[in-house]
Formats: C-alpha cells, structure tokens, sequence
C-alpha cells in the first residue's frame, strides 16, 4: 500500500514539474516576442509583474515537484527493484534533460524578475512540445518497460 501512495505523489508531483515547465516556456516566448518587438529591450510593468509572478511560482511549486518527484522516485526504484531495468534508464534520461531544461528556464526567468535585460534564445519555442514528447516516451517506458 505504502509504494501505491508514493507512487501516487509521485505522479502528481510529475504534473506539478511539467506543467510548470509549460507555464515557463509559454511566458519566456512570449517575453522574447515583446522584448524583440520593442525598441527598449524591456517588456510594460505588467510584462514584468507577470515574469515575477511565474518565478514565484516557479521556486514555490515547480522546483519543491521537481525535488519531490526525485526523492519520490528513487523510493520507488528501490522499492521496486527497478535498477537494472533499460527502460528505467532511458525515463532517467529524459527526467535529467527535462531538469536540466527547468535550470536553464529557471535562471533565465530569476535575471528577468530581478530587472535584467534578457531576450530568451529562439529555441525555447521547441521547449512545451519537446517537454510533452518528452513525458510520452516516459509514460511509454513506464507502461509498457520494453526492456
């Protein structure tokens, strides 16, 4: 019963992660959209009330996910003699570049928050489909463990 309800928040707590880095990706495309548009490199003060808000959320809930789904994660492998596993190391993989992916997001909403001048790089408009690509082939390797 106890891994079932570890493996509940852990699922949840995947949610949690993902779309966060959903709600990061759309904002930073946008603020690459207007920062580009505009002349002064800076977005409106609710441009910017609206970059501080997402980082808020950002360090509040989509990082303590992040920690969460890890620390939940390593119980279950555990838990679940899962370790030698292949396709639990192509998950971990993905979970890797997906967190390194949340860095980069991360950093780059904290310099804008903080007042920075900061257009976000021309990539990140692949970051929300490669982010649900991403989760598809981990929900794949979770469901169907092919090898």
């Amino acid at each position: 019963m106890l891994y079932l309800v570890i493996k509940a928040l852990h699922v949840t707590a995947v949610i949690g992660w993902i779309g966060g880095m959903i709600l990061q990706s759309i904002v930073l495309v946008a603020a690459r959209a207007q920062r580009a548009g505009s002349s002064g490199g800076q977005g409106s003060g609710a441009d910017q009330r609206f970059i501080v808000a997402t980082r808020l959320w950002d360090s509040r809930t989509t990082s303590l996910s992040i920690f969460l789904v890890w620390v939940l994660g390593a119980y279950l492998i555990v838990a679940g003699g899962w370790l030698g596993a292949g396709w639990l190391w192509v998950k971990l993989a993905i979970a890797f570049v997906l967190s390194g992916i949340h860095g980069v997001q991360a950093g780059m909403l904290r310099r804008m928050a903080a007042g920075a001048t900061v257009l976000p790089p021309a990539w990140l408009r692949y970051v929300a489909p490669g982010t649900l690509l991403g989760v598809f082939v981990v929900v794949l390797m979770v469901i169907t463990k092919p090898f």
